[in-house]
């Protein structure tokens, strides 16, 4: 946030004209001793607050109540500062406040219907607070928030989610993180309508139903991480038919996804950095020497089902089985005429690449920067065993010219 200021000492900041303090950061990022203790009533008298930040400390006793009474307040950020006891509903009077973190499990919540008087928050974070009595409640509120940009509910104990519920309207909303919250029930499928998404994570939750197609058509959306929920479902065909284009991170891992999955459906994902589909229940249908495109660095396939019958060779031709004209379709002399070599070097390569993929999973869980190293070393190989069988073809047709 910006305004005129200037810092008398750290972690204050005051109006340069008129010295009234405008901000309190006093977060414990840096390692150093936390706060502790409980805070005075006297911050109260700090009418032109506008940033106040003790996160990462150890105060005693509840969120104070008389925060409420900082009408200018802009940016709180109470998240794991030792607090306990229930959030204070009136906190929902900060009618200027554009962002709100109050993450920590020592922390409940009865009713969110406080949240809605936040009519200019952005940002909401109330990560591990218990949530779990508000059943299917908690989603009314949120919808009253017409610039909330992220919602972060990671393992709070929401539950009682099912489809008859009114859906989440945000047209303003980019981030959702809900991971380990909504254990064992349903995936919500309007989720796919809300078009201004970009990174949706909704992991560990043992989520059911089918995945929407429609988040392969989700226009902004850049990571989607559904991983571990075991009961979700979808024909894996169906889902990477989908356009796609400019997810980075896509993690379905641990799931029920079945079906086959071609390199056709890869180069849909134009700009995908990671991709995990470990864990799941389907075939992997690509040609015998078929890399990821380079900027995939990370591809995740362990324990998938490699079916070697549909690792298949691109060696549909007139020539015995090159994938290159030779002119007079005769059999390299070397083969014997019987293109035992040629069988042998697709055989290889399929067994070498369905091998391969376990590979990056090893070496990117050891160092991140090693994935663009072996993808180069792939696509080397890849390339030299490619002009070798060109060179080949091109004796073949000399000789046939002869």
């Amino acid at each position: 946030m910006a305004w005129n200021q200037l810092r008398q000492w750290s972690g204050i900041a005051c109006h340069n004209t008129t010295g009234a303090v405008l901000a309190v950061d006093l977060p414990n990022s840096s390692g150093r001793q936390p706060l502790g203790g409980e805070i005075r009533a006297s911050l109260a008298k700090l009418k032109s607050l506008k940033h106040l930040d003790l996160s990462g400390n150890n105060f005693t006793g509840k969120i104070p109540h008389f925060l409420s009474s900082l009408e200018n307040l802009q940016y709180l950020n109470l998240s794991y500062a030792g607090f306990s006891g229930a959030i204070p509903p009136n906190l929902g009077n900060l009618s200027s406040l554009q962002f709100l973190d109050v993450s920590y499990w020592g922390l409940t919540v009865d009713n969110l219907e406080w949240v809605s008087g936040l009519l200019s928050l952005k940002y909401l974070a109330m990560n591990s607070v218990d949530l779990s009595k508000l059943g299917g409640e908690w989603i009314e509120p949120l919808n009253k928030l017409p610039l909330l940009s992220e919602l972060h509910l990671e393992y709070c104990g929401l539950s009682g989610f099912s489809y008859s519920l009114p859906s989440l309207n945000f047209t303003s909303l980019k981030v959702l993180n809900l991971q380990g919250s909504l254990f064992k029930a349903k995936l919500p499928t309007w989720l796919a309508n809300i078009s201004s998404l970009v990174s949706v994570d909704i992991g560990n939750s043992w989520l059911t139903g089918r995945i929407p197609l429609g988040f392969g058509e989700l226009p902004n959306l850049q990571s989607l991480k559904l991983n571990y929920n075991l009961k979700l479902s979808a024909s894996c065909f169906q889902l990477f038919a989908r356009s796609w284009k400019k997810i980075q991170i896509l993690d379905l891992s641990i799931n029920g996804l079945h079906g086959v999955i071609s390199e056709a459906h890869f180069h849909r994902l134009g700009k995908l950095e990671k991709i995990s589909l470990s864990e799941n229940s389907f075939v992997l249908n690509v040609s015998s020497i078929w890399v990821p495109p380079f900027q995939v660095i990370a591809l995740e396939m362990g324990s998938c089902h490699l079916d070697p019958l549909t690792v298949k060779c691109s060696n549909d031709s007139n020539n015995g089985g090159d994938n290159y004209p030779d002119g007079g379709g005769k059999a390299d002399q070397t083969d014997n005429g019987n293109g035992f070599i040629d069988k042998w070097f697709y055989m290889s390569i399929g067994v070498g690449f369905a091998a391969g993929l376990l590979l990056p999973y090893l070496v990117f869980a050891m160092k991140r920067s090693w994935g663009g190293v072996y993808f180069a070393f792939v696509d080397g190989t890849a390339y030299r065993l490619s002009s070798e069988k060109m060179k080949a073809a091109a004796r073949r047709r000399n000789r046939g010219a002869r």
